[in-house]
């Protein structure tokens, strides 16, 4: 802005300036007297005096909008509407602004229709003091959201990243630090509640300054209503609960388990930052104090997963903890699929002899429970003898189709699928597996909804399935399968009967490569076995490979299902993302939504169970977003 635009703004703020008093005030804050500048603009007729010797513009300066600020005149602005009022003179100690800067935010701010600022001149003994008042702001803005990013940045005042962390991050944090302390200060909101890495600036402005700077960036958003009392205590006087806003990935805290720290909230009412301090050192990298856990808890606050309060500087009481609404996205690692099989299975189990059975440590379990609790909604207790009192068990869906686990845990669910009892040396032989290793896979499968069992004595895995497996639609046998499943489709005999010696012999593979691909065949259904006895496999009916049409995506023929490519335009055929394997005429069909790779439906369903990404593109993806692909 030129000076005299500069002039014609602040001669129309109320209650309007004199010469005397316009250049006093430009003299406080540009360091220089432009009372013969003010004088050519009234000979010109620029300015005109009227009653009381009052400065008034001939013409207005020109409007400006919101779009034109600049960080710093938005600082200005927060920090006005923080405080109301405040004197001239101290707004450069106050927010860490140099004079120039304010005096041009201050002509910039009173060209805004929105905004109206208002001048109060008092005379001491020996000058004039300014003070400035924010008496109407007429507009709703997020910064916290989007419009922040939008804005100019004005070098020397605010970084667009300070520490490596983007300035609208900074500010959510921030906001949401200052919800769960109602009430604080600039000085204990730096010192004793955010980390010395997150209050450092890049630029070098002192941090109780720049920490001042966001807070007033933070009083311009609507969904926060906040005001400085007696100069020093910041007061939370209303807010919204924070929306559509997911848990920040802050730099230097990726290791940060969110889950676990959540199932650690939902099992009490108020916990100490202590007891929390101690659950993150487990899985720290770095050196953390009490600030970090400020951090990471206002980062759960800024997510919607918890409400709650700081009491008693270092506890926080706990509103609220806010589960998933949703089971059906939640992806369960391996770990925590064997544990929670151990408990569906066990009565009351001792965490020494979890951990035993899952071979890792008791911190391991506890760690993993904690994230059960937060993310499946298991209730429990630990009792003095560290045993686990379960109250609440989680009831998730099952595993649409066993098809897609892993070669040894498919192995295993396919030899045990035709069975009501098996010994374990039994299912040791037929799955290559030893017992200790065994009895994991077995809880695993039980994490995943297929069967509970129990043993007996050690000896037996008894199961019951809450659902009998079903016979699945049978794919034809391509010609150019050469794998060791595809040759014993093709070579079971028309009595429905084998011995593995047979086959072995038949095949040139070995009787151990025979039994682990039946079981595969079986986990994938199909085939289905009526008994087996002393090596000898029995199906309950021959399978008959009916081959399907295929049909090219890109020209639309219709082309048989022992091609690989389409004979019209040599498009090679869609392949199924999941299991590689070919997509039928009438198969249902669907499409990620992000990368558009398709895949069969049951196989989506399958995959998002275990793990809630595309396995292509790697974006978040749940059932409800998959696109459906018509015939």
């Amino acid at each position: 802005m030129e000076l005299m635009d500069q002039i014609l703004s602040l001669v129309q703020i109320e209650p309007g300036f004199t010469i005397d008093t316009l250049d006093n005030l430009i003299q406080k804050l540009l360091s220089k007297s432009y009372k013969t500048e003010i004088s050519d603009y009234i000979g010109d007729g620029t300015l005109v005096i009227v009653n009381n010797g009052r400065l008034i513009g001939s013409r207005s300066s020109p409007s400006r909008s919101f779009d034109e600020l600049e960080l710093t005149d938005l600082v200005l602005l927060g920090y006005l509407k923080l405080k109301g009022f405040e004197n001239i003179e101290f707004l450069s100690q106050k927010i860490g602004l140099e004079n120039r800067d304010i005096f041009y935010s201050l002509a910039k701010l009173s060209t805004i229709d929105e905004i109206k600022l208002n001048f109060e001149i008092q005379k001491n003994k020996t000058n004039l003091v300014y003070f400035v008042f924010l008496s109407r702001l007429s507009i709703s803005l997020n910064i916290m959201k989007d419009q922040v990013l939008g804005f100019k940045k004005k070098k020397g005042i605010l970084s667009q990243q300070i520490a490596n962390l983007q300035l609208k991050t900074r500010l959510q944090l921030i906001a949401a630090s200052l919800v769960l302390l109602r009430e604080t200060t600039v000085q204990e909101l730096s010192e004793k509640y955010l980390p010395s890495r997150f209050t450092k600036f890049e630029n070098g402005i002192d941090c109780k300054l720049g920490l001042l700077n966001l807070i007033s960036l933070i009083a311009l958003d609507q969904s926060i209503h906040i005001q400085i009392v007696d100069d020093q205590l910041i007061y939370v006087v209303d807010y919204e609960v924070f929306e559509d806003i997911s848990i920040q990935n802050i730099k230097g805290y990726e290791w940060v388990i969110y889950d676990e720290i959540l199932g650690l909230l939902s099992s009490k009412n108020q916990i100490n930052f202590s007891e929390i301090l101690f659950s993150l050192e487990k899985t720290s990298p770095i050196k953390i104090n009490n600030n970090d856990v400020m951090l990471i808890l206002s980062n759960l606050v800024l997510s919607g997963k918890i409400r709650g309060s700081i009491i008693n500087k270092q506890t926080i009481f706990i509103d609220e903890v806010n589960a998933p609404e949703t089971k059906d996205s939640i992806g369960l690692n391996k770990i925590e699929r064997m544990l929670l099989g151990y408990l569906i299975s066990e009565k009351v189990p001792k965490l020494s002899n979890v951990a035993k059975i899952l071979n890792t440590d008791v911190s391991s379990i506890e760690s993993q429970l904690m994230r059960l609790r937060a993310i499946v909604g298991l209730k429990y207790e630990i009792s003095r003898s560290n045993h686990l009192l379960i109250s609440k068990m989680p009831i998730l869906p099952p595993l649409t189709n066993p098809s897609y686990l892993p070669r040894r845990e498919k192995i295993v669910f396919g030899h045990l699928s035709h069975m009501k009892k098996a010994s374990l040396a039994q299912l040791s032989y037929l799955t290559n597996v030893l017992e200790n290793k065994l009895i994991q896979i077995l809880y695993e499968l039980v994490g995943y909804g297929l069967f509970t069992l129990s043993i007996e004595r050690k000896n037996y895995a008894v199961l019951d399935y809450s659902e009998k497996p079903q016979q699945a639609v049978r794919k034809p046998i391509l010609q150019n399968d050469l794998s060791l499943e595809s040759k014993l489709l093709q070579n079971i005999p028309e009595s429905g009967e084998n011995t593995v010696e047979e086959w072995a012999y038949l095949l040139s593979v070995s009787e151990e490569e025979v039994v682990q691909s039946i079981g595969l065949l079986i986990a994938d259904k199909k085939v289905k076995i009526k008994s087996f006895d002393n090596s000898v496999f029995i199906f309950e009916d021959e399978l008959l490979a009916s081959l399907k049409e295929l049909k090219c995506n890109n020209c639309g023929k219709l082309v048989q299902s022992s091609e690989m490519f389409c004979d019209d335009c040599g498009t090679m055929l869609t392949l199924c993302l999941i299991c590689k394997s070919k997509i039928y005429v009438g198969d249902s069909e669907v499409k990620c939504p992000n990368c558009l790779q398709s895949g069969h439906e049951a196989h989506f369903q399958t995959w998002i169970q275990m793990r809630p990404e595309c396995p292509a593109c790697r974006r978040h993806l749940d059932l409800t977003n998959l696109i459906l692909v018509k015939e």
